[in-house]
């Protein structure tokens, strides 16, 4: 069925500053370690600070508390969020006669109850953002502080159409989404696996797989045939991640369109660490997302009390 979902979509206009310290790798070898060989690594370390005026413009966040909780144990709401972002630049004036033969959900959350989720993505929009000015610490950044201080801030309230199926799943009660965006098309499911065949099928492709490992070893010698092994828990991974689709999610932090300007730079260096047994920095957090999903407990507040605010009217 068609579905007019609740969504907010706000512009930020905020000054960032992010203070840490980066690797770039200089040097990359192995060593024996009795029967096995290691990979080592040296790194230049530095000190790294980034400072610069960022506008993010349409940061689009679900306004309905039921659909915020992307970790859901009982509902694929990941599916939903999953569709975003929608084409906001051409949104049309508030007219309740586009209602006219579609569902609809109201909205039960209001700005304040929103800010920090907002923020929190909008954090996320700047570090990646800055992954723009570190392409030379190949081994990551660990950002070890992170400040944004928010100038001002648009929000408005919006509804956007879905085709949304669904289907529930009466032994593990969850609720299975199908969602289409109505406006960009883009698609993404849930869908109910069988359980026992899955296990079947993965149990056959892991008996081939060593009779291949067998087969093989006779005829060829290499140190890789030991993936036969994996293939039917390969198989099960794959099959299981292709139909739930557990993973799926807005990616704002890269979706999001963002602006960086008046950026300051600095790079000073410290010091060059040997003998690294790891290719990533230890630590690196420039490619972390920290705001992909509204807490439990998030959720909880707004549920409660005076958090709950229904919107009737726009």
């Amino acid at each position: 069925m068609g579905v007019y979902l609740p969504y907010m979509v706000v512009d930020v206009n905020a000054h960032s500053t992010l203070t840490g310290q980066g690797e770039h790798e200089v040097r990359r070898y192995t060593r024996q370690v009795g029967k096995n060989k290691e990979t080592l690594y040296d790194a230049d370390l530095y000190n790294v600070e980034r400072e610069f005026d960022i506008v993010v413009d349409g940061l689009t966040v679900e306004s309905s508390a039921d659909k915020l909780d992307n970790k859901s144990r009982n509902k694929t709401n990941n599916i939903i969020n999953s569709i975003m972002p929608f084409d906001i630049e051409n949104s049309v004036k508030w007219n309740a006669n586009y209602l006219k033969g579609y569902t609809s959900e109201k909205r039960d959350t209001n700005v304040e109850q929103l800010r920090s989720l907002v923020k929190t993505q909008s954090k996320d929009i700047a570090r990646f953002k800055t992954n723009e000015t570190l392409k030379h610490y190949d081994r990551g950044v660990a950002w070890q502080r992170e400040d944004m201080d928010v100038k001002g801030e648009q929000w408005k309230a919006a509804y956007f159409p879905v085709w949304l199926y669904s289907y529930y799943q009466k032994k593990k009660d969850l609720l299975h989404y199908v969602a289409v965006n109505a406006r960009t098309k883009e698609t993404m499911g849930s869908v109910p696996i069988h359980m026992p065949k899955l296990l079947g099928v993965s149990a056959l492709v892991e008996v081939l797989g060593i009779i291949l490992f067998f087969l093989t070893s006779i005829f060829v010698e290499s140190d890789l045939l030991w993936l036969f092994f994996t293939l039917g828990f390969v198989y099960y991974g794959f099959m299981y991640a292709k139909y739930r689709n557990k993973g799926a999610r807005h990616y704002h932090e890269k979706e999001t369109k963002a602006t960086m300007t008046n950026l300051r730079k600095e790079d000073v260096y410290v010091t060059r660490r040997t003998g690294l047994k790891n290719a990533r920095m230890k630590g690196a957090n420039n490619t972390s997302v920290t705001g992909s999903n509204f807490k439990q407990s998030q959720l909880g507040s707004l549920l409660s009390g005076e958090a709950l605010n229904v919107i009737k009217k726009f």
